[in-house]
């Protein structure tokens, strides 16, 4: 059974009773001297009991696991290839040591063709340090058709915005 068939399952028991309540039981008559008690009567009242224990959700049968539409496939196939353009990306970067204390965010926007390579590559937010902005480009570049793109995002030009992160010696 899926969250929505349960939830439909629950509104449904929920209006039922609602209604039996509402609807279904005698007029209740107040006793007398009582401080405001109440006794229903009901034996004349036409609300179905059952006595048999209900179903609890261990005990019913699992949901049969949905099989992910081409939009799901093509959405997780994205985030994969995205998380690891971005390894890559980060994994041709300088060195801690090569330059000591390095903090900056070097972002660019990157168009891919359907192999996987790069078509064009521009700075859209320097990281403001020259050394980091083009250590950033070169491992790009370096980067550029090392991670296959998979073939369920087609072959038109992806455009990506990726932001290199530098965070060395903090």
């Amino acid at each position: 059974m899926t969250d929505g068939e349960r939830i439909a399952a629950a509104v449904a028991v929920s209006l039922a009773c609602h209604y039996a309540l509402l609807f279904g039981l005698p007029s209740a008559a107040p006793v007398d001297g009582g401080a405001g008690a109440v006794i229903v009567d009901l034996t004349h009242a036409d609300v179905g009991l059952s006595l048999a224990a209900p179903i609890t959700l261990e005990q019913a049968a699992p949901a049969e696991p949905a099989q992910p539409d081409a939009a799901d496939r093509r959405r997780t196939a994205l985030v994969q290839y995205l998380d690891t353009l971005s390894e890559t990306v980060h994994a041709h970067r300088l060195s801690v040591g090569a330059h000591g204390r390095l903090i900056g965010n070097a972002t660019f926007r990157i168009v891919v063709d359907g192999r996987g390579r790069f078509q064009s590559v521009a700075l859209i937010g320097s990281s403001g340090d020259p050394t980091l902005d083009a250590d950033a480009f070169r491992a790009l570049h370096e980067s550029d058709g090392a991670v296959r793109r998979p073939g369920i995002l087609g072959i038109a030009p992806l455009p990506i915005v990726l932001t290199v992160k530098y965070q060395y010696g903090l």
